[in-house]
């Protein structure tokens, strides 16, 4: 950057308890090397960053092939709240496969309703060499060998008679927390009623300000750009129907 002007960019789905979750799961080996993963929650960009973290394929080039669907349904609710008009609508159904140089494979489909609506199913499923997790469920080969199978584990505050305050404190895997909220313990009680994304878009600012104080990136300008690149390259293959390969930026890393 000109003048070593700091820059970072503001994506928070990684942050995410859930997301987050999982990238610590990942990390510490649980289900061996991920190979390929279904995502079926998020859209664009934010879809493309969660693949490229979640298969740890960095800035490697890729095939894309797409396909946009068309689908009948009721609309339930959107940002402007609540739908009960029982009126069918038509929604497009994206569906692309990302084949990266090392073998790994994404398969992205998303409805642009799922993020509001409560007909429509969000789920993940990410598959590796010794496990894989669905949703909330993690398949995993345990030290001595044996198959294993756990559920992650929400610990909310405030409900079944709690005095904490509404708040989530983390997220658990065999009793151990895989994920702990950062502003679960502030006094502040603006801090305590916050959801999923707010969390996330609350550690986005945290980060930032680490990153001032101490230079360490959380979501740099190179990892934005290929995520925007790649993100374009989908819609091109979603609107030609042709695969389409992607190629090596300047902005790449090794």
């Amino acid at each position: 950057m000109r003048c070593g002007a700091k820059v970072q960019v503001a994506e928070q789905y990684f942050a995410q308890p859930y997301h987050s979750a999982l990238l610590n799961i990942l990390c510490e080996g649980k289900i061996g090397v991920p190979t390929d993963l279904l995502i079926s929650m998020v859209h664009g960009y934010h879809a493309v960053n969660l693949i490229r973290r979640y298969l740890d394929v960095g800035f490697m080039p890729c095939t894309i092939s797409a396909k946009r669907f068309s689908q009948e349904l009721v609309e339930t609710c959107g940002r402007d709240g609540l739908v009960q008009n029982g009126a069918l609508h038509t929604a497009a159904r994206d569906t692309a496969v990302f084949t990266f140089e090392n073998g790994k494979n994404a398969y992205f489909d998303f409805c642009e309703e799922q993020y509001f609506s409560g007909i429509r199913s969000r789920f993940l499923r990410i598959s590796g060499t010794r496990g894989e997790i669905f949703d909330r469920t993690v398949r995993y080969l345990n030290e001595e060998g044996d198959c294993a199978c756990s559920e992650i584990q929400r610990v909310e505050l405030g409900q079944y008679s709690n005095l904490e305050g509404d708040s989530l404190r983390g997220l658990m895997l065999d009793g151990r927390y895989i994920y702990r909220n950062p502003f679960a313990e502030r006094t502040v009680a603006d801090f305590r009623r916050l959801s999923d994304e707010e969390l996330a878009l609350a550690k986005v600012l945290l980060d930032m300000k680490t990153y001032v104080e101490t230079g360490k990136e959380f979501y740099g300008l190179a990892e934005a750009c290929q995520d925007t690149y790649l993100s374009h390259c989908l819609t091109k293959a979603l609107e030609t129907g042709k695969p389409v390969q992607t190629e090596r930026k300047p902005w790449c890393r090794p």
